[in-house]
């Protein structure tokens, strides 16, 4: 291989630096995460498909939480028709299907809601104020380590080297069917 040109040199070296500086301003979020403690827990992420994301970006990129809908086909799993006003996007909860213990719901939309970061959740028992990590890790037991779907409430993740439960990553909406590529075993 020749010499550069000398008009090429800076191109070439900005070029280079420019793809550090965007790696190590993104840290591990780019580099591809294996399981839970490959994250910040300081900032409270997990490994969700193979990088490190806090539950709210994990959310907005599952189920497209806040999203508004008008039906099932709007989201990538369920709209929130009859659950909340206006109706959003959220996750299906194969929970929702078992008989339990419910309340009367403290909201009806993220406006009923005062506390920093929160969303009016469909629950089991109710639609409830929380936060996504909140839910994530009551719902999903997000990284909590497991070895089998058995251990978690929905899915384990056990692709990863270091295998931790969290919600299933296939999109369920029959609407939506699309098959996530961060496997499970």
């Amino acid at each position: 291989m020749g010499r550069l040109p000398p008009t090429m040199i800076p191109v070439r070296l900005c070029l280079v630096v420019s793809a550090l500086c965007l790696g190590s301003a993104l840290g591990g979020r780019v580099s591809g995460c294996q399981g839970y403690k490959d994250c910040s827990q300081q900032r409270g992420e997990n490994c969700y498909k193979n990088m490190c994301l806090n539950a709210t970006e994990a959310m907005q990129i599952a189920f497209d939480i806040d999203k508004p809908c008008k039906s099932e086909s709007d989201c990538p799993e369920a709209c929130m028709t009859g659950r909340l006003t206006p109706a959003v996007c959220g996750p299906y909860l194969r929970i929702l299907r078992l008989p339990g213990a419910t309340h009367a719901p403290e909201c009806e939309s993220k406006a009923d809601c005062g506390g920093e970061g929160e969303e009016c959740i469909v629950r089991p028992q109710g639609n409830e104020c929380t936060t996504p990590e909140k839910f994530m890790e009551e719902e999903f037991a997000i990284g909590t380590e497991c070895k089998s779907n058995a251990d978690c409430p929905e899915a384990c993740y056990t692709a990863h080297d270091n295998p931790t439960c969290g919600p299933y990553l296939s999109r369920m909406n029959p609407d939506n069917p699309v098959w996530d590529d961060n496997t499970m075993g």
